[in-house]
């Protein structure tokens, strides 16, 4: 009886130890997933190929890219597309920037993978030749979105401020000339009670 209880001890505690010791060994390699999971969910948004939408002349156009994305790829798949060798202009709100290599292009997919709102990459496609005229077409545009108010509001004030000397003269120009100077002088008697309005 004794002799079984003693083996039955020592059959628990070397479980015991088998446990101890896988737990032991399981603490590295959890700590290491979870290291690497957390690497891997830096972005948690981040889809497993890329969606791109382009945009040239009011057509627009959504394409979807494997991963990694090659900067060469999309020129091609923008000349085959679109007939024409485009330059790429990365659009975020009132933000344009010209993608000019791998780098830039990394740079936007970066910032679509880490945005919780953003589920494709906006691209303004713009011709060669028109964005060697200007250098930022884009901001060209703004700054003509700007300009825009303050002459609005040049013209509202001219027309605000013209018509007021007008409006004075001719408020005072019956009074002063004419036959339509009486008639203030008219009613005034008349408030008055002057009996030489009868005679008038």
């Amino acid at each position: 009886m004794l002799s079984f209880n003693a083996d039955e001890q020592e059959a628990l505690d070397s479980i015991m130890k088998d446990l101890v010791a896988l737990q032991m060994s399981r603490r590295p390699r959890v700590s290491g997933y979870e290291t690497m999971k957390n690497k891997d969910t830096g972005h948690p948004n981040r889809q497993s190929d890329v969606r791109i939408k382009f945009e040239h002349n009011g057509e627009r156009r959504i394409i979807a890219f494997g991963r990694p994305v090659r900067y060469e790829d999309v020129e091609h798949k923008v000349t085959t597309v679109f007939g024409q060798p485009l330059d790429l202009h990365y659009m975020n709100n009132e933000l344009s920037i010209l993608l000019k290599n791998q780098d830039d292009l990394d740079k936007a997919i970066d910032i679509l993978d880490r945005s919780s709102s953003m589920k494709s990459l906006r691209i303004l496609l713009l011709s060669q030749d028109r964005n060697h005229t200007s250098s930022s077409p884009h901001s060209g545009v703004s700054r003509q979105v700007r300009i825009k108010p303050s002459q609005s509001a040049g013209d509202v004030n001219t027309i605000y401020q013209a018509p007021e000397p007008r409006s004075r003269h001719l408020s005072v120009s019956p009074l002063s000339t004419g036959a339509g100077s009486q008639i203030p002088f008219i009613l005034k008697q008349a408030v008055l009670g002057d009996p030489k309005l009868t005679q008038i």
